[in-house]
């Protein structure tokens, strides 16, 4: 196998864990829409993102690589609130 070949295949399979942890997250995520519609609660909460950026990223291991990871955390935040609006307007 050619060197670039072997790389892609780990990536896929990196792949192929990432779409199993959205798929977990995104459960937890329709579970927490559903408590704020039931409790009048709102989509947003900046507390609560501004909490999990900084935790996350304040020890990223490799710094070359953290704008990158924050992009990563920032559009994973928009796609739950995105989906949890979508939820709650549905119901």
């Amino acid at each position: 196998m050619e060197e670039l070949e072997i790389i892609r295949n780990k990536i896929d399979e990196i792949d192929e864990k990432i779409q199993e942890l959205f798929l977990k997250r995104m459960e937890c995520v329709r579970k927490v829409a559903d408590i704020k519609k039931e409790k009048g609660m709102p989509i947003s909460d900046q507390k609560r993102e501004t909490s999990i950026l900084e935790k996350r990223c304040g020890y990223f291991p490799d710094r070359e690589f953290l704008p990158y990871y924050e992009e990563f955390l920032q559009m994973i935040l928009k796609l739950s609130k995105m989906y949890q609006e979508d939820r709650m307007n549905r119901r």
